[in-house]
């Protein structure tokens, strides 16, 4: 049947509980629900219409509360003349312990949709619900002490362990149990006597009275204040220079030295010193402008090397590469470390974007390249012979955008290799650097054979206060054995064999050839004679490299006493050199062109500023000698001097004849010039490093040359530039004699090192040939390429 809907309705009800009219024992069923009876009413007063309706019943707690204790429908109740039944909990249980706990339950009745009619009060009957509960005790809480007599439980119906005591309230006198009663619960309110035993905790034990109680314990917390007879170690180290570092076991004193080196870190000397010492350093080996040009497509690579010197273990490494090509895309470059001459690391293949020029990248242990660990040589010490190697595997396009500057087709190349380097910072065990300044209030002492043996620079507005003296045999450094086994020293940084005495041109060279050195330079003499190796200027002279005179006596430091356009068989002493430059970091290589052996430089000063005292001192402190007119042609040719004019190291002038090289072509050296004058200069090192020939080079009477031009028809700028290639200088005009005496060096005129003439005493076999006076640069000679 259709559910009708009514707006508005009255209502009459009669709730009741279908068993109160008939009692029942105590253990029969208590019903669940409670019968409610109801009169609907329509808004005219009348019976409502019958039909089915939906009718939801709830229970509130008072008249306005929005949530109700129990509600059941809507359900579907059939009225007939106005007249309806229904069984409150028949489809809802009802909640009839939250009921009875309302005061004053309220009963609401919604028909359909309609708002909920008036709620009415309800009485006893839900309640005699919650009553006929009670009979299955079904409830906690439900039933408290006092509805317990006294007495009225007795101990057959307790179901649990109880504590026996004697009177009521007493003392357990029974207490035969574990864990029966907490250590929170207890409370002592005299004293207990253990008997002679002990009470025990997890972590500590106490026993016997109190007078002489015996405490252990794993650990004791606390300030310490309260504890009395505690025994503390005594006595003291009975080492000297010993201090307390802790307590042994068995009571007695640990000592340990005021400063232990063990407990030191390697690298804390800039701890212990305040950052005023340190042994960590970071050096950088590079190739710095030594370019390999790479072949184009031709199936071999381009080989740049760098010998990485003995510095230290590597705490952190790295390699950096700039190399410049038409085609990236078509490049692959390898590493090859001194322990890996086969596999190597490959950088990068292929190396960049097709028609990208420029490569510029790092590689560390993180930074990795495309194969190979570099992280191995952490720890190590990465000294040796370095490879790069770079390989072109596509043909240059010169005509395309970009590739002309790339392009040599004439070589068969394909740019090359800007340069490369590996960095470390090492943990040194042979050298401190210093960060502060150094004070030294007595005197400065190398004692146990102890020597100098690199650079003592004078910086800034530094200035030494008082002269430098040495003194004893601690004061020089052997530097070699010569051919006759006689030892060198380092003197002022040039190292010498020994002098001559009293000998003529030729036998002077004989001199010193027989020792595998050369005459001295007029740089090297000067130094030797202010540390004494030479006599004074006033008492006597010496020959130098160069066949030099004094040109109106402005030479005599270097000199001495020679004159003016000496004659061959004066007789001078005779200082013997070897130009013996070690190794260092900071050399430059200086190259013109690619392929060539190139230059090693220590320094270039680019300033007209110094005299020439002060270029040939500090040459030789570097254990390297001023550069000489030949090796000044190819510096300037590389762009590397630019400064004019600049020192040679003879010191001498051109005799007013314009010369390339140390006045670059736009102006002379002054006639006579005087020491004092103030110029540029470049030291450049020697390539030899014991009286024999280094490889590459012939041995011929003691003298080292790797090229002779036996033709007159080549000028002075060729002749210097063509030695500059390959790591040489033109001969000096001594070594020049002895070749020629020797039959190598045969041509009519030879140049010379420093583009000497012979002051009119002119020999074909005395060095220069038939060159003569005043030579002109541009007339045509031989030469021979020395180191």
């Amino acid at each position: 049947m259709t559910t009708t809907t009514h707006r508005a309705f009255g209502l009459g009800l009669v709730l009741f509980a279908t068993t109160l009219a008939s009692a029942t024992a105590v253990t029969a069923a208590t019903p669940k629900t409670a019968s409610v009876e109801g009169f609907l009413t329509s808004t005219g007063g009348g019976a409502a219409a019958d039909g089915t309706y939906d009718m939801t019943f709830s229970v509130w707690a008072n008249a306005s509360t929005a949530t109700a204790l129990w509600t059941e429908g809507p359900v579907k109740i059939t009225i007939s003349k106005g007249q309806f039944t229904w069984e409150l909990g028949s489809k809802t249980a009802l909640d009839i312990s939250k009921i009875a706990a309302t005061a004053t339950p309220l009963l609401g009745i919604k028909i359909g949709t309609d708002p909920e009619l008036p709620r009415q009060t309800l009485h006893s009957v839900l309640f005699a619900l919650h009553a006929g509960s009670a009979d299955s005790l079904s409830c906690t809480g439900c039933i408290s002490a006092t509805q317990i007599a006294g007495g009225g439980i007795s101990a057959a119906k307790v179901g649990f362990n109880y504590a026996g005591s004697t009177t009521k309230g007493g003392p357990a006198v029974d207490l035969a149990c574990t864990g029966c009663v907490s250590v929170k619960e207890l409370k002592f309110d005299g004293d207990v006597d253990l008997a002679g035993n002990s009470l025990k905790a997890k972590n500590g034990t106490f026993s016997g009275d109190v007078a002489a109680a015996t405490i252990t314990a794993g650990a004791f917390i606390g300030d310490g204040s309260k504890l009395t007879g505690i025994k503390t170690p005594s006595g003291e180290c009975k080492t000297a220079g010993e201090v307390v570092k802790g307590i042994n076991t068995d009571g007695s004193l640990k000592c340990v030295k005021a400063m232990d080196p063990a407990a030191l870190p390697k690298d804390g000397l800039n701890e212990i010193s305040n950052d005023l010492l340190s042994n960590q350093f970071i050096d950088t080996i590079s190739t710095k402008d030594t370019k390999v040009a790479i072949p184009d497509f031709q199936g071999k690579e381009a080989i740049s090397n760098i010998t990485f010197p003995n510095i230290g273990t590597a705490q952190t490494f790295s390699v950096s590469v700039h190399v410049e090509n038409t085609d990236l895309s078509l490049l692959s470059m390898v590493v090859l470390p001194p322990n890996d001459k086969k596999v190597g690391w490959k950088l990068c293949d292929p190396c960049g974007a097709k028609d990208s020029k420029i490569y510029k990248a790092s590689f560390t242990p993180t930074a990795k390249p495309k194969s190979g660990d570099i992280g191995y040589w952490i720890g190590k010490n990465p000294q040796g012979l370095w490879n790069l190697k770079v390989l072109d595997n596509g043909f240059c396009i010169p005509q395309a955008a970009g590739n002309a500057k790339y392009c040599n087709t004439t070589n068969k190349t394909d740019g090359w290799i800007e340069t490369w380097s590996i960095t470390i910072q090492t943990l040194s065990n042979q050298k401190v650097a210093m960060n502060g300044n150094l004070i030294v209030s007595g005197g400065l002492t190398l004692s146990g054979g102890g020597k100098i043996t690199g650079d003592v620079t004078q910086s800034g507005n530094s200035t030494f206060e008082k002269a430098v003296t040495f003194k004893g045999p601690l004061g020089y450094e052997w530097c070699y054995a010569g051919r006759d086994g006689e030892r060198s020293i380092v003197v002022g940084g040039v190292c010498t064999p020994g002098v001559g005495s009293h000998r003529t041109w030729l036998s002077a060279q004989d001199f010193c050839r027989a020792k595998g050195a050369d005459l001295c330079s007029g740089a090297q003499s000067l130094v030797l004679r202010a540390h004494g190796m030479l006599p004074t200027y006033t008492s006597s002279g010496n020959w130098t490299n160069s066949f030099a005179d004094n040109d109106g006596n402005n030479w005599r430091d270097a000199n001495g006493a020679t004159g003016d356009d000496h004659g061959y068989n004066s007789g001078y002493a005779a200082p013997c050199c070897f130009n013996n430059t070690p190794s260092r970091p900071t050399d430059e290589i200086v190259k013109w062109q690619s392929g060539d052996k190139g230059m090693r430089v220590v320094h270039i000063h680019n300033k007209t500023d110094v005299s020439f005292h002060s270029a040939a001192v500090y040459c030789a402190t570097l254990n390297a000698d001023l550069c000489t007119k030949s090796q000044y042609v190819y510096l300037r040719t590389a762009g590397k001097i630019t400064v004019q004019p600049v020192w040679p190291n003879d010191g001498e002038d051109t005799d007013g004849v314009q010369e390339y090289g140390t006045s670059g072509n736009k102006s002379n050296l002054a006639d006579d010039m005087s020491y004092h004058n103030s110029y540029g200069f470049a030291c450049c090192a020697g390539e030899r490093t014991s009286s024999k020939c280094p490889a590459g080079s012939t041995d011929t009477g003691g003298v080292c040359w790797v090229k002779v031009h036996n033709t007159n028809n080549v000028n002075w700028i060729n002749a210097a530039r063509d030695c500059g290639k390959l790591g040489a200088s033109i001969c000096t005009v001594s070594q020049s004699s002895v070749l020629r005496r020797s039959n190598i060096l045969k041509s009519p005129g030879n140049w010379t090192a420093g583009f000497s003439d012979c002051d009119g005493q002119c020999s074909s076999s005395y060095g220069i040939g038939n060159a003569g006076n005043n030579l002109n640069q541009n007339s045509g000679y031989g030469y021979a390429c020395c180191l």
